[in-house]
């Protein structure tokens, strides 16, 4: 292991690495991927502390994700032949892997924030003296939120040392940000010489050609519109595959793989499709996304068969937390996608843009690895020079209510000041809707953490996932709620099969039962807890590390609201006496997840005359519209259902009519389409006592979607739904008022939702659910002022009449 260790471009660097690290409270240490510098810099700290007979002292370091932790941490353990969670540990969510003994510990940077905030509590940071920050130049919001507080403790810790690793960042970013004399060094990373092509030497020598409308075949030009809007050509991405083969095959007699990055998956699907259409069978080309299984990902790292050239084509998952180790040539379309926040909408855009100077140096870079390589860039010298020197960071383009509450819970008032004093700080419009938006789910009244806001902040995952917990514990359904919560936290169960989603969205439906999304991905999980066989995941599209994950979350979260009071450590059938009480459990998630519900409109209802009467006649999903809450122009913004929803286009009963209705009119319809009234009739009797009429109260039915997520690609989707009720809305979201001016008629007043959400009914049912509300919500703030008293049975009582309902 010394030997190997020795070979790599850090070990070189020892010396001077632990001087600047000695004389220095700040350290900026930059290295290109495969210097050694993640897992080396720890191993030359800790092997100075024992030459100095320092046996005490630890080190933790970070890391952006879960597989990166456990990767090095396992690494290291080898390299000084010992094992894992004993000299060197990790701790990821769900899972701690470390011991008394552990002195070098790995965590990723969420984790370390959270040891930060009960550090007055527990003393987890006793006897820490080195905290190393990998892969700062990622800038995510737990990194740059991490950097404020390490400036803050090092003024008061100046034994405190601070080491920052990263690819590619300026050091200019950091120079001046601690107030503290900044040492720079970098290490030489092993990469070979790269040559770099650019569109309009690619398309000269490449001798690409396309018809045009006149079938004459011409070359395009690198400076036409079309390249420089930055639109993929994916004739000309197979093209160049081809080009660069038998460039590789017969001038340089060398083996290896073509790299090709991507911004998005359905990209990745075109490429493959037009490369294979047109390759004669010589590319084994291969995906590579984050929605691919463990299993899909490791085929990337096998070699081709004889006589073909692998080929991988990647959205930016390649530019650093994979490594394809045999790649000799990257084609870059220089192109990304990432998410940013809309703030009138409250929802994310997924948008398309030029990627960054910094991003583009790691593409490329990908290709020097083994042998000298060749970068194509599909575009101009000028496009990449006009591409800005670094990507937006993280706190400036997402969501932060996550990170607002961990503020506030900190006991700092001046959130918009402390936050400015990062190294770049948030739109003033993200936090005050991420102050808007706690106030509405109640966890912030007139600045200050309610009672409901103290414990959400306490449980390590987002503030409406954490209500769902505690709304779960009061009201006797704890474990689904459980299992809901981890789900939000680490994705769907299901895996994300493009090529299967037909077949997938029928198992989903099997699961979901009527009740959603949200609720067919915890019943697969219980599903597979209750039979765990191999074949049964195979067979459901289940993801077996996905699942393992959920359950390790789940056991954290039980452990907290064990620790928090909220569940007796009996674990009594009472935690779950409303297990099965569906109605009740989409009504809390609709409270938990509010405001992400969406309104539905229902067309018109239309009829046919038999001479039994009139039947409604189900409608056409393509007429049911969705609306959402805008803090636009205009009060309501309409939104889609996500194709991959069990609700797309779907008639089921929670919308419109029973199930056992669907087939009611192939029934009666005679072959020329007309209808049979005496079947009529007689179908019209079975199904009365089943089939929902058309005078059903409005509070009864199905009205609202609550939804997890929403984004704008080409329209504004909703995803993860859980249809709800008029009745459960009303009772577990927002606030609401009476508007004498919303009539049903000339003299019924209406209900009013937040101010824009009007609910038309009768005054005596306006009334009436004020004061169950109000009832709800007492027992609520009783259980929250002591959890662990037991509600009173009467009030109980009177809770379960009105779930009844």
């Amino acid at each position: 292991m010394l030997i190997q260790r020795s070979k790599l471009p850090a070990f070189a660097k020892q010396e001077s690495l632990m001087t600047a690290i000695n004389s220095g409270q700040v350290t900026l240490i930059t290295g290109e991927t495969g210097s050694g510098k993640s897992t080396q810099v720890v191993q030359f700290i800790m092997d100075d502390l024992y030459s100095k007979g320092d046996f005490t002292t630890k080190i933790i370091c970070t890391q952006p994700r879960r597989l990166s932790a456990v990767s090095l941490a396992d690494r290291i353990s080898k390299e000084r032949v010992d094992e894992v969670g004993s000299e060197t540990g990790y701790i990821i969510r769900g899972e701690n892997k470390t011991s008394s003994n552990t002195r070098i510990t790995f965590a990723t940077t969420g984790v370390l924030l959270r040891m930060l905030q009960s550090s007055k509590k527990n003393g987890v940071l006793k006897n820490i003296g080195y905290i190393l920050i990998d892969e700062v130049h990622e800038r995510s919001v737990d990194a740059d939120f991490l950097l404020i507080l390490l400036k803050k403790m090092i003024k008061s810790m100046p034994k405190l040392k601070i080491i920052l690793l990263s690819a590619t960042i300026s050091v200019d970013t950091f120079i001046n940000f601690f107030e503290k004399p900044l040492t720079p060094l970098h290490i030489e990373g092993r990469t070979y010489p790269i040559q770099d092509f650019y569109l309009d030497s690619i398309l000269a020598e490449s001798e690409y050609k396309f018809q045009n409308s006149d079938g004459e075949f011409i070359t395009p030009s690198a400076d036409s519109h079309f390249y420089k809007s930055g639109n993929l050509n994916y004739e000309l991405i197979a093209h160049v595959t081809r080009f660069i083969d038998k460039r590789l095959t017969q001038e340089a007699k060398q083996d290896g793989s073509i790299l090709i990055f991507l911004p998005g998956v359905l990209e990745i699907s075109s490429t493959i499709k037009e490369i294979n259409k047109s390759s004669d069978n010589k590319f084994m080309a291969l995906p590579l996304h984050s929605g691919l299984t463990s299993a899909e990902q490791k085929s990337i790292f096998k070699t081709a068969p004889k006589g073909k050239r692998k080929v991988v084509v990647s959205t930016n998952i390649a530019e650093t937390s994979i490594t394809i180790p045999d790649c000799v040539a990257v084609i870059d379309t220089g192109k990304s996608k990432n998410l940013f926040f809309d703030h009138k909408l409250n929802t994310t855009k997924l948008i398309e843009s030029w990627c960054s100077q910094a991003e583009v140096r790691q593409r490329r870079g990908r290709a020097g690895r083994v042998t000298a390589g060749t970068c194509y860039h599909l575009y101009t010298k000028e496009t990449f020079e006009a591409m800005q020197k670094q990507p937006i960071p993280e706190i400036k383009r997402t969501r932060l209510e996550n990170l607002y509450l961990v503020v506030k819970s900190m006991g700092i008032s001046n959130v918009n000041e402390f936050l400015s004093s990062g190294l770049d700080a948030p739109d003033k419009s993200s936090l005050d809707k991420a102050n808007q938006f706690l106030h509405e789910i109640g966890a912030l009244q007139e600045n200050s953490l309610t009672k409901l806001g103290n414990y959400i902040s306490y449980l390590p995952t987002d503030p409406q996932s954490a209500k769902l917990l505690i709304l779960g514990c009061i009201f006797g359904c704890l474990d689904i709620c459980l299992t809901l919560a981890a789900i939000s936290s680490t994705g769907s169960p299901f895996i994300n099969s493009y090529e299967q989603r037909d077949k997938l969205k029928q198992i989903q439906k099997k699961f979901g039962n009527g009740q959603g999304d949200f609720i067919s991905m915890a019943n697969a999980y219980n599903a597979y807890m209750s039979n765990k066989s191999k074949r049964f995941l195979t067979e459901n599209y289940l993801s077996y590390t996905t699942i393992k994950d959920i359950t390790s979350t789940r056991s954290q979260y039980l452990s907290l609201l064990v620790e928090l009071g909220f569940v007796n450590r009996k674990l009594d059938d009472s935690c779950n006496k409303n297990a099965e009480n569906w109605p009740l459990i989409r009504g809390i998630i609709a409270g938990a997840f509010y405001p992400q519900v969406a309104r539905i409109q229902y067309p018109d209802p239309k009829y046919f005359k038999s001479s039994s009467g009139s039947i409604e006649i189900d409608p056409d999903a393509r007429q049911i519209k969705f609306w959402i809450k805008s803090d636009g122009e205009l009060p309501a913004a309409r939104v889609f259902i996500h194709p991959s929803s069990v609700l797309f286009n779907d008639n089921n009963s929670d919308f419109t009519l029973d199930e056992n209705y669907k087939d009611f009119l192939s029934k009666v319809s005679t072959d020329d389409g007309s209808i049979d009234y005496e079947k009529a009739r007689e179908q019209y009797m079975q199904l009365a006592a089943q089939t929902p009429k058309s005078n059903v109260p409005m509070l009864l039915k199905d009205a609202f979607v609550a939804y997890r997520s929403s984004h704008h690609t080409t329209k504004l989707y909703v995803r993860d739904l859980t249809p709800t009720s008029t009745f459960a809305t009303l009772l577990f979201g927002g606030d609401f008022s009476y508007d004498l001016n919303i009539t049903l008629g000339q003299t019924s007043p209406g209900i009013v939702i937040d101010n824009w959400l009007p609910i038309r009914t009768w005054c005596k049912n306006g009334v009436l659910i004020k004061h169950l509300r109000r009832l709800i919500d007492s027992v609520i703030d009783e259980k929250l002022s002591n959890p662990e008293s037991p509600l009173d049975e009467d009030i109980f009582k009177v809770i379960e009449r009105i779930i009844n309902l």
